[in-house]
């Protein structure tokens, strides 16, 4: 049998067979699974473009502002990264994320989930940091810092996944329909 032969018995399609109804895993994705990748694709560009690049820039900035290990420098450095950097960087990470995932109201999950997961951020990054400024030296930093990245980005999906507490799905629900129904009278 020759090679141009065997290649004709076989047909190649490009469509996704159509699962049977009984089958245990549907091929087609359901709402909720449409939601999870998009949160998963949020999140991805979250952690390549905003936050790497603006902690970058800002640990950069803190060596050359604050030379040294002395307890006085790493309190300056810890409360500039803590309580500047990171108010900032939830900000975005809670609003980016709202308006990648195509949120109606792009502040519900920041005015919900900002005090909590600061309080989080302060319970982890500050010990993390402490150590950083005070005990690694500066060429093993991106690698000490990649490992608390990592586990912070866990922290930080679990506490996005959270859901909402009922009453601020009902406030923003209100609101929302409010809004729509003063712009449909202006019409």
């Amino acid at each position: 049998m020759s090679l141009r032969h065997s290649l004709s018995l076989h047909t190649f399609s490009l469509e996704a067979p159509t699962p049977p109804e009984h089958q245990a895993f549907p091929l087609q994705l359901s709402e909720s699974e449409k939601l999870s990748r998009k949160a998963r694709n949020a999140l991805r560009k979250w952690g390549i473009f905003a936050r790497h690049k603006s902690q970058n820039a800002t640990y950069k900035w803190l060596d050359r502002a604050f030379p040294g290990t002395t307890k006085v420098i790493i309190v300056k450095k810890l409360v500039l990264d803590q309580f500047v950097l990171t108010p900032y960087l939830l900000t975005v990470f809670y609003a980016g994320m709202s308006i990648m995932e195509g949120s109606e109201d792009i502040f519900l999950e920041l005015r919900e989930k900002f005090v909590p997961t600061f309080m989080r951020s302060c319970i982890f990054w500050l010990p993390a940091q402490a150590l950083n400024f005070s005990l690694v030296a500066p060429r093993f930093r991106v690698i000490y810092m990649g490992i608390c990245g990592l586990i912070w980005v866990n922290i930080l999906c679990w506490t996005k996944r959270q859901s909402l507490p009922v009453a601020t799905k009902e406030i923003a629900t209100d609101a929302s329909n409010s809004a729509a129904g003063i712009r449909n009278s202006e019409t």
